[in-house]
């Protein structure tokens, strides 16, 4: 199967929610460390995003090892008065990516379309490479307003970015409707060709905006609820570059199983 003229190492992003705290999270990411270490770096990226108060314990788990760190989530100012929240500054010299849009955060925090377009900048001022979250819900798609939607989402970030900023952006597609409620409670499934033909929606946007050479360049994601025994006809299709993982991957066996065989699809 050809992928792509232009090779895209396949990226598997663990996004432990809420659900770890300090010493489980230390507890997993040496896990997953020494469970994907023949894999990390060389044949995938990993990128594990742990909750903010334990962002530096982790960091100290990954020292050495070829598994990078992500934030859950960064504010759209790079500072000011807003308790709780955490600026890309803060972020500094911690981590490499950082989710922005995740349907949770629109969802339960009001994240409009144009919030997560200033997040993506903050996240790109800061030298980070953010990971931006598209998707319907079920009413958009009972309602066959699923192309529609992502295309907005998609084009309302890039239309003010550069051909190198975008470069450095990952998209994930993520059915809202396909999103599980917690660990080990799995989602219901779009059909993968359907999946990876809204994922090939996304380059294209972006091709529009920078070309379709430099389009190539932008890794994108499937993200609903994904395990190690559903993942593979996904990545298997043509312009798929990996996963967002929730729930499965606060299982370090489970989110190494996912590792192993999104590298084993995209070797095929």
């Amino acid at each position: 199967m050809v992928r792509s003229v232009f090779h895209r190492r396949p990226v598997v992003i663990a996004n432990w929610k809420m659900y770890l705290g300090a010493a489980e999270s230390v507890r997993a990411a040496h896990a997953i460390r020494r469970l994907t270490a023949r894999l990390a770096g060389r044949d995938a990226e990993i990128v594990l995003c742990p909750c903010f108060p334990v962002l530096a314990e982790v960091r100290g788990a990954l020292v050495g090892s070829r598994l990078q760190l992500g934030a859950q989530e960064l504010h759209h100012e790079p500072s000011g008065p807003y308790t709780g929240d955490v600026s890309a500054n803060q972020l500094r010299g911690l981590i490499r990516y950082v989710v922005v849009g995740h349907s949770e955060r629109r969802r339960f925090h009001g994240e409009t379309d144009e919030m997560v377009a200033r997040k993506v900048q903050q996240a790109l001022r800061a030298g980070f490479s953010p990971i931006i979250c598209v998707g319907e819900t079920t009413e958009e798609r009972e309602e066959e307003k699923t192309i529609a939607k992502v295309r907005r989402q998609v084009e309302i970030v890039v239309r003010e970015l550069s051909r190198l900023s975008l470069s450095r952006c990952l998209f994930a597609y993520e059915p809202v409707w396909a999103i599980s409620a917690g660990p080990g409670m799995e989602g219901p499934q779009p059909d993968p060709a359907e999946a990876a033909h809204l994922m090939r929606l996304v380059r294209k946007v972006a091709a529009d905006r920078i070309g379709s050479s430099a389009a190539e360049r932008v890794r994108v994601l499937y993200g609903g609820s994904v395990t190690a025994k559903t993942v593979r006809p996904f990545v298997s299709e043509p312009g798929v570059d990996g996963v967002l993982v929730g729930g499965a991957s606060t299982k370090p066996a489970e989110f190494a199983a996912i590792v192993r065989e999104v590298v084993a699809a995209c070797r095929s």
